[in-house]
């Protein structure tokens, strides 16, 4: 199976996500168009560059694009995660290149963005009919069951070659140590409580079990490096949403190994059992800062229930919320056989 994949310049987790869950899938017969650099960090002869975001990749070029690889109907599947920055010219393109092409191969959108709009039309005005449409923040139907007609949930995955090893989960070492690490974004001091849950867990938790590092300046930002190994010592770790719901940071710590307190999802979200943490099972939910203060002394009281609950989370991440379990999804909503 070849896959093609369209792109734009900027790092975003859905899309860079989702390439990387079909390289593996696909045992690397994934092109991306235009190629993204942050995909190939390693690229040989191009000089590595230094991870930014977690979904800033090391995976190897493939043969580049090229007109002839289309028009020889070498893809099996066309992946569309944007229409941002170029990604619509690039359809057109190809679309004038050879229409007949573009119309016979089943096409996937997915729309990774913050807000919860129904934009599946102009994945389509755009592209045609679609085989499916995927939609990280997606909202309930009014109706039913509550199930949306229009997409498919498919927040964040997270690589599973990241994960910790499960054994190393509930070691001695975490007992009783929560973290918390954000930056708060501009938009946060107004619609987050980020900064209100560092105020209160500082206020609340003995100074021995917090982890802390909250800021609103950049160069004072944790490095990824440091960021994981902070997260990867504590028990548990506070999630607070980003702009939309889910944020890269909710499957993050699962495969960091802690027992996750996250901000719960608001009620128009659209909740899929298997890409959700089961309150009270898999993970603990707060909706004010001091609620999750309550969970973070929870934890830090009853070492092993956390551990226990963080080893559920890891069955579910490594069972349906890894990257490859999203490319699995895209390529069977295609009707086309996993590799």
């Amino acid at each position: 199976m070849n896959v093609l994949f369209i792109t734009d310049p900027d790092p975003d987790y859905g899309a860079d996500y989702l390439f990387d869950g079909l390289h593996q899938a696909t045992h690397g017969r994934v092109t991306d168009f235009p190629m993204k650099r942050t995909l190939h960090l390693g690229a040989i002869g191009r000089g590595a560059m230094e991870q930014r975001f977690d979904c800033d990749l090391y995976w190897p070029e493939l043969e580049p694009f090229s007109k002839e690889m289309y028009r020889d109907g070498m893809f099996d599947l066309i992946v569309i995660p944007t229409l941002r920055s170029g990604a619509a010219r690039t359809i057109r393109g190809l679309r004038a290149l050879d229409e007949t092409i573009w119309a016979r191969t089943p096409k996937i959108g997915y729309d990774a963005e913050d807000h919860n709009f129904n934009v599946r039309d102009a994945w389509e005005q755009e592209c045609g009919p679609l085989a499916a449409f995927f939609k990280r923040e997606c909202p309930r139907a009014r109706v039913g069951s509550g199930v949306p007609l229009w997409a498919e949930a498919m927040p964040f995955g997270y690589p599973e070659y990241r994960s910790i090893n499960p054994a190393l989960l509930g070691g001695d070492g975490r007992a009783g140590i929560v973290f918390y690490g954000a930056y708060i974004w501009e938009w946060s001091h107004q619609r987050g409580m980020r900064a209100k849950l560092r105020d209160e867990l500082q206020a609340a938790l003995q100074p021995a079990h917090l982890d802390l590092h909250v800021t609103d300046d950049a160069k004072k930002r944790l490095s990824l490096t440091e960021y994981h190994a902070r997260q990867r010592r504590a028990l548990a770790s506070v999630v607070p949403a980003g702009q939309g719901y889910w944020t890269n940071r909710y499957w993050e710590a699962v495969a960091d190994g802690c027992l996750v307190i996250a901000e719960r999802p608001p009620g128009w979200l659209y909740v899929d059992p298997e890409n959700f943490l089961e309150e009270g099972v898999e993970a603990l939910y707060f909706s004010t800062p001091s609620e999750a203060v309550s969970c973070a002394a929870w934890a830090i009281a009853n070492p092993t229930e956390a551990a226990a609950m963080a080893q559920l989370a890891m069955n579910k991440f490594r069972r349906s919320n890894t990257t490859t379990a999203m490319a699995r999804r895209v390529i069977q909503a295609a009707g086309l056989e996993i590799p």
